[in-house]
């Protein structure tokens, strides 16, 4: 659940070029007070774990990284299969899958494959073996007046966000 912190933008006395910093941390609990004051940075947001939408196009963006077909597969399913998942977590169990296809001598990944790569990963889930850290991190990123990502809506992507902040288009590659 990464924070993505927006300071604001800096200008060099010597010849006004503006400089636009975006830092990210997985813990805002570090940081002093008063880094986070009013003043300091232009936006704070906040990314929880991503909604089931969101999960089925991480599983296919990685499906699709790995040369796999995700038409081949049950993408409803498996979003809902990775309930709790972080978007790390969900690429780690299609990595897994598609090991699971070439070790069984598939040629794609099925189902199957996924299913078992998911059963895998769901013991190790920061979700569900912290789910008090989780909680804490969820109060911090509120109390900091951060903003959730996940409430503005799938059409607000990051290069919107900081093409809004310093009114500017951009495109960035993650």
């Amino acid at each position: 659940m990464p924070y993505f912190i927006m300071p604001k933008s800096l200008a060099t006395p010597s010849d006004q070029t503006s400089c636009f910093v975006v830092a990210t941390m997985n813990d805002i609990s570090h940081l002093q007070p008063e880094q986070l004051r009013s003043g300091r940075f232009d936006h704070l947001l906040f990314f929880d774990y991503p909604d089931v939408d969101t999960r089925r196009a991480v599983a296919e963006v990685h499906l699709v990284a790995q040369k796999q077909e995700p038409g081949d597969l049950d993408m409803g399913r498996v979003a809902e299969m990775t309930e709790d998942f972080s978007c790390a977590e969900i690429a780690t169990a299609i990595n897994q899958a598609v090991i699971n296809a070439f070790v069984d001598g598939a040629a794609r990944v099925g189902m199957a494959e996924v299913e078992r790569a998911v059963r895998l990963q769901a013991h190790t889930l920061i979700a569900r073996t912290k789910p008090a850290m989780i909680a804490d991190t969820r109060a911090r990123a509120k109390a900091a007046g951060c903003i959730d990502v996940n409430d503005l809506g799938t059409a607000v992507s990051i290069e919107d966000l900081v093409s809004d902040a310093i009114g500017v288009g951009v495109g960035i590659d993650l």
